[in-house]
């Protein structure tokens, strides 16, 4: 119950519509490197549960703006998603400490806006390297 899937959807509607709807932000990665969508969640007030894996513990602070699970440690990361659907009052303080992270360390959503149109700008307009080839 109330689990929704998503289909694809333009980044301004999921900053503006999608992440102020959700309770919590989960995402199970084993792979993050830079995990900019966890930053974009915080900027909306809405905590996140993730893997510890490349930078994410530095964009989703454990036990302040979401959990942080070992790496692996399914049974963890289904417990701490018990854990904030049953603590409103725990998820509505990750929620707000997280919104207040965003503020305080991250530019406003538009500078995450400004760097996914970028990044879908290059891969739709492919272009040379600026990078010279000559030694």
């Amino acid at each position: 119950p109330n689990v929704y899937v998503h289909g694809a959807m333009p980044h301004q509607q999921v900053m503006d519509e999608f992440f102020p709807s959700l309770d919590l932000f989960c995402l199970p990665t084993k792979q993050e490197m830079a995990g900019f969508v966890f930053a974009e969640a915080a900027a909306a007030g809405v905590p996140a549960i993730t893997y510890a894996s490349g930078g994410t513990a530095e964009l989703v602070r454990h036990e302040q703006t979401g959990y942080v699970v070992p790496q692996g440690d399914e049974a963890g990361f289904v417990a701490a998603i018990r854990s904030l659907l049953n603590d409103v009052d725990r998820r509505h303080a990750f929620g707000l400490q997280a919104r207040t992270l965003a503020e305080r360390e991250y530019e406003h959503h538009q500078h995450f806006q400004r760097l996914f149109d970028s990044i879908m700008d290059g891969i739709s307009n492919p272009r040379p390297s600026p990078v010279s080839r000559q030694h």
